[in-house]
């Protein structure tokens, strides 16, 4: 008779994972698009001159020519923090997977054989989560929001930013990428609320209540234009990435608790502040 084993998921790790390509995306978007920026520009010599005189590109460029490269240079920023912050999300699923598979001993409730964890690493992003679901609710907005960063991603990196045909939504002309952002508020005490953009510069007289709430930000893109997002935007997008996985780990500790599998408690803190 085979003796039981016992295995440990430690979902701290897990949601670390995800942390930390969160913040690589955020730091190096935010050192690129600066430097993208940058006046004077940045040197684009890859190495000085050596013996062997090799000379891939021009060591002067004109201004236009500077303007182009720092153009072009923020389009690959920005498709290789979107490229980072899809892994990341990818490579967390995996990881949470796993235990998910465990503790539902393989199947899911109505009997059916679950995906295998070696299979699953294998799919794109958006099957991940439809093989997942069985075992993992996740709500139609999260969904939407994940699908809406891989063809971000995916309109960078195919087509240098510029939207094609295959970007379009569904019986669209155009591509909508949604993503969720935090906004401020202040309720008066006679129960008046003043928007964020009224807030700076405004005297108030009776003070207020600071509040802090969720709010549904959407860009769209016709065919042809490029599909251009700025440093905020791109701060929000890794925000929602990251308030997306805390969702799917709290639902995992939520079944590792009624299953009777969670032995300490996990760190659940957003705001953490780590380096990368």
């Amino acid at each position: 008779m085979t003796e039981a084993q016992t295995v440990t998921y430690n979902l701290d790790h897990v949601i670390e994972i995800l942390r930390n390509g969160v913040r690589r995306a955020d730091v190096f978007m935010g050192i690129g698009l600066n430097a993208a920026e940058a006046d004077p520009a940045v040197s684009h010599v890859l190495s000085p001159d050596n013996l062997h005189h090799i000379k891939l590109v021009k060591t002067d460029l004109s201004p236009e020519e500077k303007a182009h490269v720092a153009t072009e240079f923020g389009k690959w920023v920005r498709a290789n923090g979107l490229r980072e912050l899809i892994e990341t999300v990818s490579l967390f699923l995996d990881n949470l997977y796993q235990p998910l598979f465990a503790m539902n001993r393989g199947m899911d409730k109505d009997g059916r054989v679950l995906q295998r964890p070696d299979r699953l690493e294998r799919l794109g992003i958006f099957d991940k989560i439809d093989a997942m679901s069985s075992v993992l609710p996740v709500s139609e907005e999260d969904k939407r929001m994940i699908s809406s960063m891989n063809r971000m991603r995916n309109c960078y990196a195919h087509r240098r930013g510029v939207v094609g045909a295959r970007d379009l939504d569904e019986n669209a002309d155009a591509i909508t990428v949604r993503w969720n952002a935090f906004e401020m508020q202040l309720e008066e005490p006679d129960g008046n609320v003043i928007p964020e953009a009224e807030l700076y510069g405004k005297v108030l007289e009776q003070g207020g209540l600071v509040q802090l709430k969720v709010v549904a930000r959407t860009r769209s893109f016709n065919e042809g234009s490029e599909l251009v997002l700025d440093k905020q935007d791109l701060k929000e997008i890794c925000l929602s990435a990251l308030s997306i996985g805390q969702r799917m780990l709290k639902t995992t500790i939520e079944q590792a608790r009624d299953f009777g599998f969670l032995k300490e408690a996990v760190d659940e803190n957003l705001n953490e502040p780590k380096a990368v």
